[in-house]
């Protein structure tokens, strides 16, 4: 589960910490998954903000299977950063459909 997912990134991410290494988190489909369908914002932005919280710098948020458009794009980085400092944000968008730009621009405008 992705619960027990984050359990296992704790002492990984608490041992780089220690040892004066950065860590970037990254959230992959963040906008749609090949066996879950629709992903909701809020979903993002719970695992966006436990990883945060954990200590990553950066979390990059994944359109892995790029079925995202502008609207759900915005929609997700929205919700994630009200949970996470926009400025701790970097986005990563397939170009499955000919989306990755227009999503990319739509995020940067947010």
């Amino acid at each position: 589960t992705i619960k027990e997912s984050l359990e296992m990134f704790m002492p990984v991410i608490e041992t780089a910490l220690k040892e004066g290494v950065r860590v970037r988190g990254y959230v992959s489909c963040v906008l749609g998954c090949p066996y879950e369908g629709h992903i909701k914002p809020s979903a993002v932005s719970t695992v966006s903000q436990a990883l945060y919280e954990m200590g990553c710098y950066e979390i990059s948020l994944g359109d892995t299977i790029g079925v995202g458009n502008p609207g759900s794009a915005v929609a997700m980085i929205r919700a994630v950063k009200e949970k996470v400092p926009v400025e701790h944000l970097a986005a990563h968008f397939h170009d499955t459909y000919g989306q990755a730009l227009v999503n990319l621009l739509a995020a940067l405008q947010e």
